[in-house]
């Protein structure tokens, strides 16, 4: 472009001269093209810098709209990247958490069930150490009781066998005492009667001889009617 310029700047002095000399103009003619020139290169000199700026200006923003949205793409990236890492971080706490609640409640109630099953084995333990107890008393006390029984059974079987044998040996000596008592009144009252017909030398006939032998019989009978 400045090139073109220059070319332009060039053209336009040399197309002046020209004119100037065909037309047979004077210095001061001359001195006004020259500012007139000057005016222009001025201005397209002025016309060039607000071209470069407005160029150099538009390049800037450009460059500063590239950087800006790099900036902001970067800033996305990395407060999307940090949103993840928290969103993940959280995910993952809450995920053991919900980890560690379960494994405890887990673990709650097998330590509840475990302690359950021992209570009740102990109570279960307890409740047969009583049952095996009390069956055992009863069958004690049940066996003592028919123990008891038994001696106080056999006790008695004794005392009465023991009072039968005594009584039948009392009522034998009393017996064998009257029997005896008898045996030896029969046996005096012959013996008298005997001492008494050798004596008086009686013969006994009819009623009388009948009498005797009831006597003899029955010592204790009747009294006898005396001797004819």
């Amino acid at each position: 472009m400045a090139k073109r310029g220059g070319d332009f700047r060039s053209g336009w002095a040399l197309c002046c001269c020209r004119f100037a000399s065909l037309q047979g103009l004077g210095p001061t003619d001359v001195f006004c093209a020259k500012a007139k020139r000057q005016q222009h290169d001025v201005f397209c000199a002025k016309a060039k810098r607000q071209q470069h700026d407005v160029f150099c200006a538009k390049a800037k923003r450009q460059q500063h709209d590239v950087f800006c949205a790099k900036a902001k793409r970067q800033q996305h990236d990395v407060f999307c990247a940090k949103a993840k890492r928290q969103q993940h971080d959280v995910f993952c706490a809450k995920a053991k958490r919900q980890q560690h609640d379960v494994f405890c409640a887990k673990a709650k109630r097998q330590q509840h069930d475990v302690f359950c099953a021992k209570a009740k084995r102990q109570q279960h333990d307890v409740f047969c150490a009583k049952a095996k107890r009390q069956q055992h008393d009863v069958f004690c006390a049940k066996a003592k009781r028919q123990q008891h029984d038994v001696f106080c059974a056999k006790a008695k079987r004794q005392q009465h066998d023991v009072f039968c044998a005594k009584a039948k040996r009392q009522q034998h000596d009393v017996f064998c005492a009257k029997a005896k008592r008898q045996q030896h009144d029969v046996f005096c009252a012959k013996a008298k009667r005997q001492q008494h017909d050798v004596g008086h030398e009686v013969v006994i006939t009819g009623s009388d001889g009948f009498s005797l032998r009831s006597s003899i019989a029955d010592p204790q009978g009747v009294a006898q009617p005396p001797l004819q």
